[in-house]
């Protein structure tokens, strides 16, 4: 795989990650529930995306069909 775009599925990645952290802390404390609600289906979402960049990134198709399930 061409080394830039190892880094950008890397740099996608930790943003990723770094968005789910945020969302697990807003579904925490989020004020009301549908802050709560909203955080949870926002990391189910991330969750998904990053499961197809790993993917790529590790060039497995299998992978693919997790995400999809």
């Amino acid at each position: 795989m061409e080394e830039g775009l190892r880094r950008i599925l890397e740099g996608s990645m930790l943003l990723l990650g770094v968005g789910m952290i945020l969302a697990l802390i807003r579904s925490i404390r989020g004020p009301r529930f549908t802050d709560r609600i909203a955080a949870v289906n926002l990391i189910g979402t991330m969750t998904t995306a990053f499961i197809c960049i790993l993917a790529v990134y590790l060039d497995e198709a299998m992978l693919l069909d997790v995400a999809l399930v």
